[in-house]
């Protein structure tokens, strides 16, 4: 009898410990910490923290936002290259919400070594990341300060690759897309360095990172221009002519598969538009933006 009583309490107590688990869990997804860390730009911008969680996993994120306005906005969300994290996309982040958009710039989650999301190099890939950034589209879509229809993406060298595969899946709803540099090389260059997936080491070291085998094992098979064309949004690709890390070829080869696109060589420019170069593409992404504000 006193077994029985004993095991009733115990289980009673599970399920109130569980409870708070989940609704812990439930609390952190739904009430992400935010902070307000800077507040400047042509118009006045906020910056806060807005990071997401799946389950015990974190994608570390900041929301630019027009600080004097209410209601839903047009969104723009930043895509990061590889061995950097969301802090890249500040300026052009800080761009967007100047003019009335709201944008969004997160970590990878093992995007880099500096990296504030959840994870580690060696177990990222094309494939995280696309899964990365369709939660958090997910997730900006329950923000009470989005327009859901109306999100653009920018992505950077890896991140204009992922960006596009995310882009061309219909159940994301992407209404733009601006690639920067876009790493459509990726697939081909780790081909060439390993032709067979048995050739596939289980760590690579590649520049200043070590990768997975994941990483390779995934775009073993891809074709990043196979579903470019499904994309009815526009399009703007921008890319240097001394760009060291992609090859100019690429993004040609993509301004012709997607269906409204256009593509603006940078004479001199490189792979990161340092210099005047940010300036000359901070310019051309203000009239992209500028002309899909004038056609809502």
């Amino acid at each position: 009898m006193g077994f029985k009583k004993k095991a009733t309490v115990s289980a009673a107590t599970l399920a109130i410990l569980a409870g708070a688990l989940l609704g812990g869990i439930k609390y952190l997804q739904n009430q992400s910490p935010r902070q307000i860390v800077k507040t400047e730009g042509k118009q006045p911008v906020a910056v806060e923290e807005l990071s997401y969680f799946n389950g015990k996993e974190k994608i570390f994120g900041k929301i630019y936002k027009p600080a004097d306005s209410l209601g839903r906005h047009p969104a723009v969300v930043f895509c990061h290259g590889l061995a950097v994290n969301g802090d890249f996309g500040d300026a052009f982040c800080r761009e967007a919400a100047g003019m009335g958009y709201v944008a969004y710039t997160f970590d990878f989650r093992g995007g880099s070594e500096d990296s504030r999301s959840t994870g580690d190099m060696t177990r990222m890939s094309i494939l995280t990341q696309k899964a990365d950034l369709e939660t958090v589209l997910h997730r900006l879509r329950g923000e009470k300060f989005v327009d859901g229809n109306r999100i653009y993406l920018i992505g950077h060298s890896q991140g204009g690759l992922v960006a596009s595969e995310a882009a061309t899946e219909k159940h994301n709803g992407i209404a733009g897309l601006i690639l920067l540099a876009p790493a459509f090389n990726i697939p081909d260059d780790g081909r060439a360095r390993y032709p067979r997936l048995s050739d596939i080491r289980d760590t690579t070291y590649f520049g200043i990172c070590t990768l997975g085998r994941l990483y390779y094992s995934d775009i073993h098979n891809l074709n990043p221009y196979k579903w470019l064309k499904k994309f009815k949004g526009d399009v703007l690709i921008l890319q240097g002519t001394a760009d060291t890390a992609v090859p100019q070829a690429y993004s040609e080869q993509a301004a012709e598969k997607f269906k409204n696109s256009t593509l603006e060589i940078l004479e001199g420019g490189d792979h990161n538009f340092t210099g005047a170069y940010r300036k000359q593409a901070l310019s051309l992404i203000r009239d992209y933006l500028k002309g899909q504000l004038e056609k809502e």
